[in-house]
């Protein structure tokens, strides 16, 4: 990002950090509800890579 490259460096593990949470946090969420157990863990690994 060309507008804030100081910030960008300082709060992207933080970011990082609390995406992954919130994407752990969803997958787990979506892997209750979801009666089909391998479309869960699907879901999961697929929103785990987009995040990370």
């Amino acid at each position: 990002m060309p507008l804030f490259p100081e910030a960008l460096q300082t709060f992207i593990p933080f970011l990082a950090f609390a995406l992954s949470v919130v994407g752990i946090i969803y997958g787990s969420l979506v892997a209750m509800m979801r009666e089909d157990i391998k479309k869960a863990g699907l879901l999961t690994r697929l929103l785990l890579t987009w995040v990370s």
